[in-house]
């Protein structure tokens, strides 16, 4: 993922929230256990906060943490 870069502006509201479409495969041991494509997005990313404010993608990476969160259980993912 690639974020603004230097001079550019990226304009938050309420109407074009973060979005992805996710394509997984877990695998153990050589042996698919669960594929699937998803799509995530995240109505409320202006009234959640983080630590990360001078992440511009800081809204996605929250997303994603709570994606896999609830879908893994645990922590943050890998990485």
């Amino acid at each position: 993922m690639a974020g603004p870069s230097r001079g550019e502006v990226r304009v938050m509201d309420a109407v074009a929230w973060p979005r992805m479409q996710l394509r997984y495969r877990l695998t153990q041991g050589g042996r698919t256990l669960e594929q699937r494509e998803e799509s995530i997005s995240d109505r409320n990313y202006l009234d959640t906060s983080s630590g990360r404010v001078s992440d511009p993608l800081r809204y996605e990476k929250n997303m994603l943490e709570a994606w896999f969160r609830d879908r893994f259980g645990g922590g943050r993912p890998p990485g």
